[in-house]
């Protein structure tokens, strides 16, 4: 976006331009992400969802883990209370894996906040409702 920005200047891009090749990259690469949260979606509430709370500890630490892994890639998206009320959940299950990959992933939520006040303020709130778990 920044790229098409500096090469646009503000007009339509003239057919064949450089600009409009990176508009249609920048469309197309658009397209693929929104496809990609819709898997991810599905994944999260057909897996994850279900999986956070396995009798196996073991598989409630990679579930987590992993949770943790999608804020470190996407916090944009990933640092939400949508997403981040399963790590602090795992926090009161027994299973010191578990609860380590809760805090590891909480963690990378909060170091990834630190430059974003849309995303501070939302994990704010995270905070205040989930203060005692945390």
């Amino acid at each position: 976006r920044r790229q098409l920005a500096a090469v646009r200047g503000g007009a339509a891009p003239p057919k064949g331009s450089k600009a409009e090749a990176i508009a249609d990259a920048v469309a197309e690469l658009e397209g693929a992400l929104e496809a990609a949260d819709g898997v991810s979606d599905e994944l999260f509430d057909d897996v994850f969802a279900k999986r956070y709370r396995d009798a196996d500890p073991a598989i409630r630490a990679a579930v987590v883990e992993r949770l943790g892994g999608w804020i470190a890639a996407r916090p944009g998206r990933y640092v939400a209370t949508r997403y981040l009320k399963y790590a602090a959940w795992v926090l009161d299950f027994e299973g010191a894996a578990g609860r380590a990959a809760a805090a590891r992933a909480l963690g990378e939520a909060f170091a990834r906040t630190k430059d974003d006040a849309a995303r501070k303020a939302a994990l704010r709130d995270f905070a205040v409702r989930f203060a005692a778990r945390l």
